[in-house]
Order: structure tokens, then sequence, then C-alpha cells
């Protein structure tokens, strides 16, 4: 069986995988971001590896599949490091200055909804306990009552 790749056939598949890679680095700096930002325990974080390297895995299993015909190129392992290392060495700081102003930004706002929800969630609780506590005094003050008047 003969497999022909032409050159721009083979400078398509080395630029995706290129893309690729910084895929990979951007999922990897989500990864990153909750690790710094949770602090997970150990097992945790070792799923969380394990899963990022079984996606990718699994995700350059079917590159091979779609762009080489199922063959192991390795120009295509070099596109996703050169691809990883260039995302990590330009976008990666972009992308983690995005996401932790999105953080700081949903902080912000969660508290500022939540601060007024929770003092309207007390206020609604203690009124409620009040009325509850008058109710119940009122029906305990009957039940003893016609205690005390039974001889």
């Amino acid at each position: 069986m003969r497999l022909d790749f032409s050159n721009s056939h083979q400078l398509i598949t080395f630029l995706l995988s290129l893309a690729l890679g910084a895929v990979f680095c951007i999922i990897y700096d989500i990864f990153r971001f909750f690790h710094k930002k949770y602090s997970p325990p150990w097992i945790a974080v070792f799923l969380g590896d394990v899963l990022y390297f079984a996606l990718a895995a699994a995700v350059t299993f079917c590159f091979f599949i779609m762009f080489s015909k199922g063959m192991i190129r390795v120009y295509v392992y070099f596109g996703e490091l050169l691809g990883f290392i260039l995302c990590r060495l330009s976008l990666s700081k972009l992308f983690w200055f995005i996401l932790t102003g999105c953080d700081k930004v949903i902080t912000a706002v969660s508290k500022a909804t939540l601060k007024p929800l929770i003092r309207l969630l007390k206020r609604a609780k203690f009124k409620a306990d009040k009325r509850i506590r008058k109710v119940a005094n009122k029906l305990f003050a009957k039940k003893i009552k016609k205690v005390e008047k039974t001889p």
C-alpha cells in the first residue's frame, strides 16, 4: 500500500498541529488556574493531570487518523510541542490575564449580589421566626390554661 503525502498536505498538517498544541496549552492553563485558585488536594491534581493527558492522547490519535491516515508522523508531535511552547510564551500570558480578570469580575459581581440577598433572607428568616414564636406561644398558652383548669 502506497501513501502519497504532498508537501502542501504535510505543511497544512504541521500548521494544524501547531494550532492543536496551542489549544492544549490553553486547556492546560485552565487546569493551572483552578489549581492555583483552589489549591486542591494532591489526588485531585493527579486525576486532573491524568484526565488532561488522556484527552491530549485521544485528540492526538484522532488527529493522526484524520490527517495522516493513521500513520504516526514525527512532525505532528514536533508541531504540537512547538505550538504548546509558543502559546505558553505568548498567548498564555494574555489568556492568564483574561482568566484572572474574569475571576475578579465574577467574584465582585457575586459578592455584590449575594450580600443584599443574604441580608434579605436573614430579615425574612427573622420575621418568620418571630411569627412562628407568636403562634407557638398562643398555642402553648392555650394548652397550659386548659391543663391548669382541670383539677
